[in-house]
């Protein structure tokens, strides 16, 4: 999949909770990007490079908590 479907992916499921499509989420091709959630673990409809300023590479708990750290690989959060 391209970078355009991945983008189209997260718009269409902007404010759904990361963990109640996790496994459509790990079917998309992100290539290089990520999805971008907030602070609850939702989708913001973004899908955007890891290495973006102002923001930071995080994890989504099975509980929806948002986990920022250095081993982090799912998805990214504001700073």
């Amino acid at each position: 999949m391209s970078n355009a479907t991945a983008e189209q992916f997260c718009s269409d499921n902007v404010g759904t909770n990361y963990n109640a499509i996790r496994s459509s989420i790990q079917a998309v091709d992100f290539g290089d990007c990520y999805p971008v959630v907030d602070r609850h673990g939702n989708l913001t409809g973004e899908c955007i490079p890891g290495d973006t300023a102002g923001y930071s590479i995080c994890d989504i708990c099975s509980d929806g908590n948002v986990i920022v750290s250095e081993y982090a690989v799912e998805a990214m959060i504001a700073e």
